[in-house]
């Protein structure tokens, strides 16, 4: 085709042209392409713990006359949880009972973004287990 023909005396009008024409077509060839789909996904359980070590030894050793031995504590150690469901429950045991007269207790504070029911109040810890409630 010869620009002349179409009154076009400047190539460079006629790239305009020619740039603008390809424009206008090329997304009138792809606005009838439409497609749909089915995506299909799971969200497995996700529920894990961690604690940070075993705290260091605690040696009682010592008592008012009459009265029980003094408190030996160890804040030393932390916990983490990370969970996707609702109402999980840690349970917390020791091997044999704290002999008479002793107690263990454990203390847990709510994590990050969460909520512990009773949290801040000493859970005392037996052979035969104990909860808490963790809700998401």
């Amino acid at each position: 085709m010869n620009p002349k023909l179409l009154g076009i005396q400047n190539k460079r009008t006629l790239k305009a042209l020619t740039a603008a024409l390809a424009l206008t077509l090329i997304p009138s060839a792809f606005a009838a392409n439409t497609a749909t789909q089915t995506v299909t996904y799971a969200v497995s359980a996700i529920n894990e713990i961690s604690v940070s070590g075993n705290p260091a030894a605690m040696t009682v050793n010592a008592a008012t006359p009459g009265s029980a031995p003094t408190t030996v504590t160890d804040s030393s150690t932390t916990w983490a949880v990370t969970t996707n469901e609702s109402t999980k429950k840690i349970t917390a045991a020791i091997n044999t009972d704290m002999p008479t007269g002793l107690t263990l207790t454990a203390n847990l504070t709510a994590p990050t973004g969460g909520d512990l029911y009773g949290c801040g109040d000493p859970h005392r810890l037996s052979a035969r287990g104990g909860d808490r409630h963790y809700p998401a």
